[in-house]
């Protein structure tokens, strides 16, 4: 397990390396495309639960990969890392749905 989790990092590294990226925009593309992924795979509208429960999921397991394999000397600095990633993840996703679920229109043809 522990050698997938360590692959998991690397790639993750790889990608931010690959893109010229920040990890705080990763995370926020990386949500956006769970989302409408699994909302298309599912054949689901963004204002359902199921694909902000996706994120939410996934989310949370690659924060625990983070904690599990990098452990940092303060834990309360991580811990703080961790939940600002969480919630930068999860802000776009959020607002997404909201506005589906409020105003369906602006998800729709006119």
């Amino acid at each position: 397990m522990i050698d997938t989790l360590m692959q998991w990092i690397e790639a993750k590294r790889d990608l931010v390396a690959l893109t010229g990226l920040d990890r705080d925009a990763l995370h926020i593309y990386a949500a956006v495309a769970v989302q409408a992924g699994t909302a298309a795979a599912l054949r689901r509208r963004f204002g359902d639960w199921l694909p902000l429960m996706a994120v939410a999921g996934l989310a949370l397991l690659n924060e625990a990969a983070d904690v599990y394999v990098d452990v940092w000397p303060d834990h309360a600095l991580q811990a703080s890392k961790s939940i600002h990633d969480l919630v930068n993840t999860m802000f776009l996703p959020t607002i997404i749905f909201v506005l589906s679920r409020c105003r369906p229109s602006y998800f729709t043809r006119t």
